[in-house]
């Protein structure tokens, strides 16, 4: 919703990451988010404290290319104004799961692709599984061919975003990885297990900042996310 005051125009921002708790599903069912008390008022410590121990892929997340790239860019490498997108869009690629969004898929999504964009959404129909074993096991994923049709149809891209649990489908790890390597190798960061179904239906987005753990040569980080919308 927009709000006119005066001459000023508010517009609405939402989240796009979700809440990390133990439940967070990890890609393969490997790791897990633990949240342990460490100090607690009601036992009568001075404060509230907590610990935490996670993977750093898992949960709404980033892929810096040195996950994939030997001598690629880490997450603290990034200057600060590299996290907000000033022209993020949203493309309903939804397919059936365990299946890859391809390049012949993306054309039919998006018959006019917008050259402008910084940050891609792609919403991939993952988040109707989330909750269940099948967001890891049978989630979908992009093939090669549509990692290349991103590159060549939206040339000042810095990022791309999903609302699967990885931008590799469980099923398909191999084309996953191919995947990977074409986007990371160019610089293109990947933003993997969005809430892009806060966006709501018949808005665009205006900003989106992603901010990740800025963790010492992390091949990728935890991130907070948030959208302007219009």
């Amino acid at each position: 919703m927009i709000v006119q005051r005066g001459t000023a125009v508010r517009r609405q921002w939402v989240w796009l990451s979700h809440v990390l708790s133990p439940s967070t599903p990890a890609y393969g069912g490997d790791g897990r988010v633990s949240i342990m008390p460490a100090k607690q008022l009601a036992r009568g410590d001075s404060a509230n404290t907590l610990d935490l121990a996670m993977p750093n892929h898992i949960g709404s997340h980033v892929d810096a290319p040195r996950h994939f790239i030997a001598d690629g860019a880490s997450v603290d490498q990034y200057p600060a104004d590299d996290w907000i997108f000033e022209h993020p869009i949203l493309i309903d690629a939804t397919v059936s799961p365990a299946v890859l969004i391809d390049a012949d898929r993306l054309a039919r999504a998006c018959p006019s692709p917008d050259r402008a964009a910084d940050l891609v959404f792609l919403q991939t129909g993952a988040a109707r599984l989330r909750g269940s074993e099948d967001f890891w096991r049978a989630g979908p994923g992009v093939a090669g061919s549509g990692a290349r049709w991103i590159i060549d149809h939206f040339p000042k891209i810095r990022a791309l975003g999903l609302d699967s649990i990885s931008l590799s489908s469980f099923a398909h790890r191999a084309e996953g990885r191919t995947a990977h390597r074409l986007l990371l190798e160019r610089g293109i960061r990947l933003f993997e297990d969005l809430d892009l179904a806060a966006i709501p239906a018949g808005s665009s987005l205006v900003r989106v900042i992603g901010l990740p753990l800025r963790l010492q040569d992390g091949d990728g980080a935890p991130v907070t996310m948030i959208g302007e919308i219009a």
